[in-house]
């Protein structure tokens, strides 16, 4: 839990092979702090087959210098399952460096993981922040001629809407003060949870986007939980599974 939002936050960046187009974009992933482990995490759907090996992601934005991934993985599913959406995620092991700290808006700033269930947090009038690098922010593009791609980051306010029909996937509404109408790209960003304390607003990390749009800035993100259960069942795979649907008395809500 931080006051203010980590600079956490990184486009997916891709090498390609094309002399003419020699990087492309897929959305947003951000760098997670679990005890004394870091992950990069983003949405699966934002990665093509072989896209792992041909990510990029920055330590600074302003060097050339990039984390270095290691291990990557993603969930899997029996075929013929119907509810996939709360398994939309992807994550890389992260080798530690030197990280920034305290709020610097250079360096890229692990997000804390709570070891509480941050499902809790979700509850009616919460307000939420999503960080992330939609396209259609005002200063993102791309100059073809000097190759060269620039990416805004925005920090959005969305209302929490409650319970989807997917288990672990909740409903947001951006605030009307939102500056953008289309989120491509901000797939994968991380959602946090603006909680007041003491006067001051507190930020804990409570999901990640998977997806926006529509004329009510409608969205869905899956609980930060489900990345916990991953990632402890890949240290125990003999452990049983510990996601379980919370109860909601409000009907389901589907995002636009």
């Amino acid at each position: 839990m931080t006051t203010y939002i980590p600079n956490c936050a990184v486009p997916l960046v891709f090498e390609s092979e094309f002399d003419e187009a020699p990087y492309g974009m897929a959305g947003t992933g951000f760098l997670l702090q679990s005890n004394s482990s870091y992950y990069f995490l983003t949405t699966k759907h934002s990665l093509r087959p072989g896209d792992h090996d041909k990510l990029r992601v920055p330590c600074s934005f302003r060097s050339t210098e990039l984390l270095e991934l290691g291990q990557f993985g993603y969930p899997v599913f029996p075929k013929g399952t119907e509810d996939t959406d709360w398994l939309d995620l992807a994550a890389f092991s992260v080798v530690p460096n030197e990280f920034g700290r305290n709020g610097d808006r250079i360096a890229v700033e692990p997000a804390f993981l709570s070891n509480s269930d941050t499902r809790e947090l979700l509850q009616d009038g919460v307000i939420l922040t999503v960080r992330g690098f939609p396209a259609a922010a005002p200063k993102s593009g791309v100059d073809f001629e000097r190759k060269h791609i620039s990416m805004q980051a925005l920090e959005c306010d969305a209302n929490f809407r409650g319970l989807t029909e997917s288990q672990c996937c909740y409903e947001l509404q951006f605030v009307a003060s939102c500056p953008i109408d289309d989120f491509n790209y901000m797939s994968g960003s991380p959602v946090f949870a603006k909680l007041r304390h003491e006067g001051a607003d507190f930020h804990v990390l409570v999901g990640m986007l998977q997806r926006a749009g529509g004329a009510g800035k409608r969205g869905r993100f899956v609980s930060i939980e489900v990345f916990k259960q991953c990632r402890d069942r890949y240290a125990d795979p003999t452990a049983p599974p510990n996601i379980t649907r919370p109860v909601d008395k409000s009907p389901p809500s589907k995002a636009s």
